[in-house]
């Protein structure tokens, strides 16, 4: 035995049918705000139709047909070893570190490429003054550090680095921090 039909049933119908409302039914559709309801629901028709790149006008048995075919799908994908997450960070987060890794340095390649020595006395600075941080150098290593660095302008920063105890010198002539 089905329910009764109620007002707001009843305002739904004649929505639908475009006659107007009795003043029960307008009633029952104001309180309900299902003008504000059904507008929501179709906007949320049309973002989930375009998600999906289906047209607006499926019907009920058409959408419940692609669903499963989409599922049938994903289902023989997951078979075959790849699946798609909605979450991955919650629903794999193993998988999700493990590509987040970085790959192996090249240390061959790194090593190779020499920064630029700064254009600026500050940068400098403190470009040689890190530079200082790899151990003991004469300044021709330091200037072998940086592309295109003037080793006797290294030098002379050394002295002001040791003259403001930033640096100091070894007894065999190099340079530390």
């Amino acid at each position: 035995m089905d329910p009764p039909i109620q007002p707001a049933d009843q305002a739904d119908e004649a929505l639908r049918a475009d006659t107007p409302l009795t003043a029960a039914e307008r009633d029952a559709h104001d309180a309900g705000q299902v003008s504000v309801l059904l507008h929501l629901h179709q906007r949320l028709d049309a973002t989930v139709a375009a998600a999906y790149g289906w047209p607006m006008d499926l019907s009920a048995s058409e959408i419940v047909a692609r669903v499963v075919a989409l599922n049938a799908a994903r289902a023989a994908e997951e078979a075959a070893g790849q699946v798609r997450w909605l979450r991955p960070e919650y629903q794999a987060p193993e998988e999700t570190r493990r590509r987040a890794m970085q790959r192996p340095l090249d240390i061959a390649a790194a090593a190779s490429v020499a920064p630029v020595w700064p254009t600026e006395a500050p940068d400098q600075f403190v470009a040689l003054r890190r530079a200082l941080g790899g151990g003991p150098a004469t300044p021709k290593d330091l200037a072998g550090r940086f592309a295109r660095a003037p080793a006797r302008r290294i030098g002379a920063m050394l002295k002001t680095l040791t003259a403001l105890g930033q640096a100091r010198e070894t007894p065999d002539g190099r340079y530390a921090a």
